[in-house]
């Protein structure tokens, strides 16, 4: 398993192969899920990514904000 990972040209990839193998969860699950965004039921893979995208972006946003208020001289 050792020389499996230094070899590989994609590490991250190789770690999580082996933890899927190793956690029995080879296989994807296909399912279609239907988020509510903004009160629309949609099921629309790339609008659930953006949303997400969007949601994860703002609270890198506000953290990055929030830590150049504290590191501001008074």
């Amino acid at each position: 398993m050792v020389v499996k990972f230094k070899k590989s040209n994609n590490q991250n990839k190789t770690i999580w192969n082996v933890v899927k193998l190793e956690t029995d969860k080879t296989t994807k699950n296909e399912n279609i899920c239907r988020l509510n965004i903004d009160g629309k039921l949609t099921s629309n893979h790339q609008e659930t990514v953006d949303t997400f995208n969007k949601h994860f972006l703002s609270g890198a946003k506000s953290i990055n904000t929030k830590k150049k208020k504290k590191t501001q001289p008074k």
